[in-house]
């Protein structure tokens, strides 16, 4: 018993430095950490992108331009450099003056193109605007005048309607200023006429045409400069002059090339 206690002595005292070296060994040098590589790990190499000269760059295509300028710009938040700040600046500058040539050709080019220029019909300037003003209620006065004979108004009302009423005085000043012919229907008396033109709202406008066509004018009140452009339209469309692309062209424009769809051979069905 003796033997065993003195042999497991002795082989403790010599394996001790044993486990101490590599104990020692491991903490030493535990700023790896656990995982035990020693491999550096390669610094990330900064992005190299092509350099364009100028004339290269004035020719690149725009989707080109647009993605190598995105790179730039990226690549200079990325790394500020001197070096990329330049390059960057390069391209905006060259960007800007892209612009400019497109916008003074065609500038150029509207000017020689009256077809194409649309502040002839449309101006900004107060005097052309009010030009604008004078030719469309001219022509919607004509038209609303010259087509009294073929066309009436049917307003929809109901009793206690206190829309109706206010309707009621704007459409008379119409009646007296073009002399048309317009007929109040009461729903609530005249059930199945409502039902066939579908009214369900009170005070309702409608122009029918001597044909017997119809469109809706208006629901609810609406003013009188209002009621004169939305019957004016009406008049053209039922009349077939206007498509519903045409909705908002006046006659007058198309003498100015105004009409989008002048010098197209599709007609909308």
């Amino acid at each position: 018993m003796l033997k065993k206690l003195l042999c497991l002595y002795f082989s403790l005292i010599f394996c001790a430095p044993l486990f101490a070296e590599e104990s020692t060994g491991f903490y030493d040098d535990r700023k790896q950490g656990y995982y035990w590589y020693h491999d550096d790990v390669e610094k990330e190499e900064k992005e190299k992108l092509p350099k364009y000269d100028y004339q290269e760059l004035w020719n690149m295509h725009p989707d080109q331009f647009q993605k190598y300028f995105d790179q730039v710009t990226k690549l200079a938040v990325q790394y500020p450099t001197e070096e990329h700040a330049v390059e960057y600046l390069k391209l905006k500058d060259m960007a800007t003056r892209k612009s400019m040539a497109f916008s003074s050709v065609v500038s150029m080019v509207n000017q020689q193109h009256p077809e194409y220029a649309a502040d002839i019909s449309s101006p900004s300037t107060a005097p052309g605007q009010r030009a604008v003003t004078r030719a469309k209620m001219t022509e919607i006065n004509n038209t609303i005048l010259n087509e009294k004979d073929h066309f009436a108004l049917v307003m929809f009302v109901r009793n206690g309607c206190d829309y109706c009423v206010e309707q009621d005085n704007i459409i008379q000043y119409f009646e007296n200023l073009y002399s048309w012919d317009i007929r109040k229907v009461d729903i609530d008396e005249n059930p199945a006429l409502a039902t066939k033109f579908n009214i369900q709202v009170t005070p309702t406008i409608l122009i029918v045409h001597e044909d017997g066509e119809h469109l809706v004018v208006s629901y609810g009140v609406v003013s009188m400069a209002d009621i004169q452009k939305r019957v004016y339209r009406s008049i053209r469309y039922l009349k077939g002059e206007i498509s519903q692309e045409q909705w908002f062209m006046y006659d007058y424009e198309k003498d100015k090339g105004a009409d989008p769809l002048q010098n197209v051979n599709w007609v909308p069905r």
